[in-house]
């Protein structure tokens, strides 16, 4: 029940003589004269809620004048601060009096209880033209107890609203009233030019969308010049940021990134393959090449794209926002239901096993282990991206896995003479999305690297800049980096340098991330080739861009970089401890015999860093894939490496560098076969795992009956993966004899009845197969074999 107003009264008494003059505020009397003057308060105690206001309403029955005042103070300005005017405003939970004085002869109390707290649900619409009316409609103050408990709701009404704000282009605070109380409220009013931004609509452009396929949302805009004219570089994200805000079936939030977008219409011309028109490298033309020369007329308008692979089926919810230098201009609502996969062939993205931190592995916990080869960029100016689309048909049909593409200058690069606009670009970023595709159809995962050292370098590959290196320059134009820092290095350090492929980098995670068939992100290819490279700088740009990429992949792709020092303990090799570098990348040429290079040097590595390690680029020659086939014709050095990355300790095969001028123009294709109908039969996943090499198994798991014979390989607690290897077969002894009575020993394997498997490591063809009951230590025999051999032990059941 409400309390009695409070009527301070104080009343003067004068005691006035028969002789005496009166002032106009007093009756002239004989008798005593009384007059009366109150403060009247409509409420002497208030319930507040936290960060709420409040206007003290009262009454005065005589006027002021001159210098005498309503003085206002609070009892515990921590819990509530008054203003001059009589303002109240809730600051921390607690109780306090404000006292309303008249010249130190008036006084009244009001309490003040601050026990609650406050939430406003903004109406559905927040973002107005100037002059534009408010819209309450959705809007609610949500009242709550101090356990968070909601104890009132109300709807907002129009006719609450006491200030619009101040009708000016930004944050405007809307102003409400209800029982005294003040909220408050922020709606965002346009500028002109925020207005010219504003888009049409908002639509997905797949007609049934399933699990594991890509979806892309279109954002619209009938005047795409008035779009563009408005801004300073549609490409700044700093300046229009466009994302979508996604909400899965179980109920995970996601947040994409738009990208701005051209599309294309290939046009194909049926033509001689012209093998003098090339970027870098050798141009084939063989029966499985295209001869095709791929021309492009723009389709459509260019607008902003989002892509988003679903992992789940049900309904989605998507919110798509737009961002005008930091403000939020406009938004858009859509649900979209998504069906089951339709081939159950979707495996997730690739991660880091950390059962062993050796291997990788899918979203769905089968192994992942790379086999392929480096195809960093397309060759031929004619055939463009259908280069990528021969590769990878002939890299699919003998089981390839794995390719590693650039996004060199003269390839796939976002820029060309602008590194802030990438207008002149587009059709190599439709390029590179038609060979993610591509990549997709072949089932193979591409490792993608952002940066390549000769952009930097003035020596090596050299592209900087610089009086004595004109080649680039002649052939391709000038570097644009060139034409923003004097210092190579500084790429590494100044902001405005950082911040720009900050900016590249968030295109290219928008545009691309979306694949699960990206395998990994490699930040710089051969980083310390660069004159100005140093290695306190690279660690903290390296840390810096690896950190910002993971922050803004929603899909969390595995990221690398690659060096060509071999000194794994020296200082560049600290940026492998870094928690959001994924895995060691190395590159080493001249390899004579991988059997025995590769194994000792997996394992230290693994070790050192206790993350995988792939050897990226590894060759016998690093001279060119003519002199890799005149050296090696018989390819033993590519078996050897393949067979020895993959079995010895490192992540997957070795990956050889010379695909257009070697594996390509010799059709090497079919070396890879055995390696991979054998990698794909078994299963690297488990922390039982220990890892075998005839150099340096300590812990003497297998044993042999030769030392003749060597062994890498893997042994979990019921089941063994060995290739076993003949040492005296490398590139100067082909011919070797034929293996016979060799016995193998094993040990630390479960009780149990197994099954040999024993494989051709050129075809993958099954030799044989027989049972073997193990019980201890036990020995099996192997079938006869020249060169090499791998094995399968699993238990039955």
């Amino acid at each position: 029940m409400k309390k009695l107003l409070t009527i301070l009264t104080i009343l003067i008494v004068a005691m006035i003589s028969i002789s005496c003059t009166t002032s106009s505020s007093t009756t002239t009397s004989s008798n005593i004269t009384t007059i009366a003057k109150e403060i009247t308060v409509n409420k002497n105690e208030v319930d507040l809620p936290l960060n709420s206001e409040y206007i003290i309403d009262y009454d005065l029955n005589f006027d002021i004048s001159g210098s005498e005042t309503i003085s206002f103070d609070s009892s515990d300005d921590s819990v509530i601060s008054v203003s001059a005017l009589g303002k109240v405003k809730a600051l921390s939970y607690g109780e306090a009096t404000v006292y309303l004085r008249y010249e130190d002869i008036l006084e009244v109390e009001v309490v003040f209880n601050v026990s609650k707290y406050y939430e406003i649900i903004s109406p559905i619409k927040d973002v107005y033209r100037l002059d534009e009316l408010l819209n309450p409609e959705g809007g609610k103050i949500n009242i709550y107890n101090e356990l968070g408990e909601l104890i009132d709701s109300k709807n907002i009404l129009y006719s609450m609203v006491i200030e619009e704000g101040i009708n000016q282009p930004g944050p405007n605070i809307v102003e409400i009233l209800d029982e005294g109380i003040i909220y408050s409220f922020e709606i965002f009013r346009l500028s002109e030019t925020q207005e010219n931004i504003l888009f049409d609509d908002f639509i997905y452009l797949n007609d049934s969308m399933y699990v594991g396929e890509r979806v892309d949302f279109a954002l619209l805009k009938a005047d795409t010049l008035e779009l563009i004219n408005s801004l300073n570089n549609i490409y700044d994200y700093n300046e229009i940021n466009v994302y979508g805000i996604i909400k899965t079936p179980d109920e995970k939030s996601k947040v994409i990134s738009a990208f701005w977008y051209q599309d294309f219409q290939e046009r194909l011309t049926e033509i001689n393959v012209n093998q003098n028109l090339r970027l870098e490298g050798k141009v084939n033309d063989t029966s499985w090449d295209y001869d095709v020369f791929v021309n492009f007329s723009e389709e459509g308008n260019p607008h902003f794209r989002l892509r988003y692979l679903p992992e789940v089926s049900g309904v989605y919810d998507i919110t798509l926002v737009v961002e005008y230098e930091g403000f939020i201009i406009q938004t858009f609502d859509k649900s979209f239901e998504v069906y089951e996969q339709r081939d159950n062939l979707y495996r997730g993205f690739v991660r880091v096993d950390d059962s062993n931190n050796r291997h990788f592995i899918f979203d769905n916990d089968e192994s992942y282990i790379p086999v392929g080869q480096n195809v960093a960029w397309y060759t031929s100016v004619e055939r463009k991206h259908y280069d990528y689309k021969a590769w990878f048909e002939q890299m699919g049909e003998v089981g390839m896995n794995y390719a590693r593409v650039w996004m060199a200058a003269w390839g796939y690069s976002p820029f060309w003479n602008d590194i802030y606009n990438f207008d002149e670009r587009q059709t190599n970023l439709y390029s590179l999305d038609k060979t993610i595709e591509y990549a997709e159809e072949a089932d193979i995962y591409i490792q993608l690297c952002l940066l390549h050292h000769g952009m930097f370098s003035s020596l090596v590959n050299p592209m900087w800049p610089d009086s004595s290196n004109t080649w680039y320059v002649n052939r391709y134009g000038s570097n644009p980096y060139g034409d923003v820092i004097t210092d190579s290095g500084d790429f590494f350090t100044e902001k405005e340098m950082i911040d720009n492929y900050k900016n590249q980098l968030k295109y290219i995670v928008a545009r691309y991330g979306y694949s699960d068939h990206i395998m990994s992100f490699e930040l710089f290819n051969e980083v310390d080739w660069i004159e100005t490279y140093s290695f306190s700088d690279g660690l903290n740009w390296h840390l810096d861009m690896a950190n910002y990429l993971k922050e803004l992949d929603p899909n969390k792709h595995l990221i690398s970089t690659s060096f060509k020092d071999q000194n794994f303990l020296g200082n560049n090799y600290k940026v492998f401890k870094l928690s959001n570098i994924d895995f060691v990348n190395v590159h080493h040429y001249g390899i004579y015999n991988h059997t025995d290079y590769l194994p000792e040097k997996q394992y230290f590595i693994q070790n050192e860093f206790n993350k995988p390690v792939i050897y990226d680029e590894i060759g016998y020659s690093g001279n060119g894939g003519e002199d890799q086939y005149t050296r090696d014709p018989s390819n033993v050095t590519l078996h050897q490496g393949l067979w020895a990355g993959a079995m010895g300790g490192g992540a997957g095969t070795g990956m050889h560098w010379w695909w257009e001028s070697w594996v390509e123009t010799y059709d090497v294709y079919d070396e890879y076969l055995g390696v991979s109908r054998y990698l794909e039969k078994i299963d690297l996943t488990g922390n039982d795992q220990q890892a075998l090499y005839s150099e340096q198994d300590g812990k003497n798991l297998i044993g042999i009956n030769s030392i003749s014979i060597g062994y890498m390989g893997y042994s979990y607690q019921d089941r063994l993966y060995l290739y076993v290897f003949d040492k005296g077969y490398k590139l100067g002894n082909q011919n070797t004899v034929s293996r016979s009575n060799i016995e193998i020993v094993v040990m630390g394997l479960e009780t149990g009845v197994y099954v040999l498997e024993s494989y051709n490591t050129f075809t993958g063809e099954l030799i044989n197969t027989k049972e073997v009951s193990i019980d201890g230590s036990t020995s099996i025999s192997l079938p006869e074999f020249s060169k090499d051999i791998a094995l399968i032990l699993h238990k039955i059941g």
